[in-house]
């Protein structure tokens, strides 16, 4: 998992009603394996990437970029530049009006908000497209990459499956045992499963 965990010991400690700090170590460990999990799980991490970094996409279509296990959560430092003529470099930078960020505003198709951008659609009313070469990529995107804030739902399944932990932690024989655990727990706990299935990716490959 990154270095920002997707909860924390303070508020663990008090959610299982834990008055010290005796089982420190272990609950970071356990929040660790669940951060791992839930990436395993979703095939994608809820952290973000800094400073801006560049990648290159092959666009999908003349009018549709899509990037993949990548997303933007925040446009801060975002630069879009094609490979106009295949020769692997990036002379033209878009403007923001060239294309349009989806989903729109960041609204989910359920009308959640805080969704980061997934793909990027040419302004065909202005004559724009991606360029599309057989042998290299032809846009590149500089951006920060990732969700700009954890979703609140992936810190409560966080939590509930840290619980559970803690619940059984007595048929729990050490950290070896934490991925099957946690894997058990989105399978079997469907308040788990529901609350993850929203940020479920097609692959798991190139977590980003």
């Amino acid at each position: 998992a990154g270095a920002v965990s997707y909860t924390d010991v303070d508020s663990l400690r008090d959610w299982l009603a834990i008055a010290d700090s005796v089982d420190d170590a272990e609950i970071a460990a356990v929040l660790a394996a669940v951060d791992f999990a839930i990436d395993d799980v979703c095939g994608q991490r809820f952290t973000q990437t800094s400073p801006v970094s560049a990648r290159t996409f092959v666009a999908d279509t003349l009018w549709v970029v899509r990037l993949g296990p990548s997303v933007i959560g925040d446009t801060t430092g975002l630069i879009v530049k094609t490979d106009d003529n295949g020769d692997g470099t990036f002379e033209t930078t878009w403007a923001a009006t060239d294309y349009v960020s989806l989903p729109l505003g960041g609204v989910g198709a359920d009308g959640s908000t805080g969704w980061p951008i997934r793909e990027l659609r040419a302004d065909r009313s202005a004559g724009k497209y991606w360029p599309q070469h057989y042998d290299r990529p032809g846009v590149q995107i500089t951006a920060l990459w990732g969700w700009a804030a954890v979703p609140a739902s992936v810190t409560l399944a966080a939590r509930m499956m840290t619980i559970a932990w803690h619940q059984r932690r007595a048929t729990v024989a050490g950290q070896g045992g934490f991925q099957t655990f946690f894997e058990s727990v989105v399978r079997d706990d469907p308040t788990v499963r529901d609350l993850l299935d929203p940020f479920r990716r097609r692959s798991k490959a190139a977590i980003a």
